[in-house]
């Protein structure tokens, strides 16, 4: 009896570590990241260049655990979902039918809307 209860504690670890590792990149990408720098095309702005157009804040994106979203850049706010996909990044889809990508890399997440911008973020 003592084994099978060691057996079954032992399964139980395992499918509680294999959890929460295949969670682990879902987890690194949730929470609120602040736009940093916005790329449009040949146009970059960083974050002194937006403060000095009074852009304190340029938009956000907030990636919360139940996969709903709010995707908010340079003042136009959308509520949408994400997902994340085989090569860890962030399908966001937000507004009617507006789609863009976030992918993390160390401290930052570069989210790309759906015209093609690329918004570089952090927490």
């Amino acid at each position: 009896m003592k084994t099978t209860k060691r057996i079954l504690a032992l399964v139980l670890a395992l499918v509680m570590v294999f959890a929460l590792t295949g969670c682990s990149d879902e987890i690194k990408m949730v929470g609120r990241w602040n736009i940093t720098k916005v790329t449009a095309g040949d146009f970059v702005m960083d974050q002194d260049e937006l403060n000095d157009l009074g852009l304190s804040s340029a938009g956000y994106l907030k990636l919360n655990k139940s996969g709903s979203c709010v995707v908010n850049l340079l003042g136009d706010e959308y509520e949408g979902t994400w997902e994340l996909n085989d090569n860890g990044e962030a399908v966001v889809t937000y507004g009617k039918d507006l789609k863009g990508t976030a992918t993390r890399d160390d401290k930052v997440i570069t989210f790309i809307d759906s015209a093609g911008n690329e918004y570089e973020m952090e927490k």
